[in-house]
């Protein structure tokens, strides 16, 4: 099983800021980030993949073409338990132009915990969770101005599709068309919010 902890560091440019793969064959394994940037990338931020543990706190992605955080299986037999906590995410995807990048997204059956993160201004859904058995607990986010070009579900807050299932807690989003997608076979709950347009078209 393999461990990386990163803290203080910046990751600019490349093909991706940071991509990890566990392709030990052992499931297991955990990725810890405090205070690391990941910029200017060509594809994502930030993308760990087949490690069981991933936190990270008070981390920042921005300008990437793509996804800022991005939890996916990407030919891992691993999904991944995902805590972010004060992290930011802004201005991604303005490189790729088809208004499907998100400040952080989960995919595959995987979980996520967001606590006091903020998105704005990335190319799609502020945050967008997808596929079935996929969960996000999200408590005190904020969801900035999307900036995706067409005024369509894209242009949201929170989004959630394909069956995944998404929880809201004292969360706000400001200036989207939507403030919420629901897909159909998804599944939205939410608490406490500051939300005024929903779609349940997806």
């Amino acid at each position: 099983r393999r461990t990386i902890y990163m803290e203080g560091l910046t990751f600019i440019g490349g093909a991706s800021g940071f991509v990890a793969s566990n392709n030990t064959g052992s499931a297991g394994g955990q990725v810890v980030a405090v205070r690391c940037n990941f910029h200017n990338s060509a594809v994502v931020g930030f993308r760990p993949t087949g490690y069981a543990t991933v936190v990270t706190e008070d981390c920042r992605a921005m300008r990437n073409r793509n996804d800022g955080f991005s939890y996916v299986l990407n030919g891992s037999t691993g999904t991944t338990n995902a805590v972010e906590v004060r992290n930011e995410y802004a201005w991604n995807g303005y490189f790729d132009g088809n208004d499907a990048a998100n400040g952080s997204s989960v995919h595959d059956g995987m979980a996520i915990l967001r606590i006091g993160c903020k998105a704005w201004m990335n190319m799609g859904p502020q945050w967008a969770d997808v596929n079935a058995s996929t969960f996000s607990w999200n408590v005190g986010c904020d969801a900035g101005q999307s900036a995706a070009f067409d005024e369509d579900t894209q242009a949201c807050g929170f989004q959630v599709l394909g069956g995944a299932t998404m929880y809201l807690y004292d969360c706000t989003s400001r200036v989207n068309l939507y403030d919420t997608v629901i897909g159909t076979g998804s599944s939205l709950y939410q608490d406490q919010c500051e939300f005024a347009v929903t779609s349940n078209s997806g």
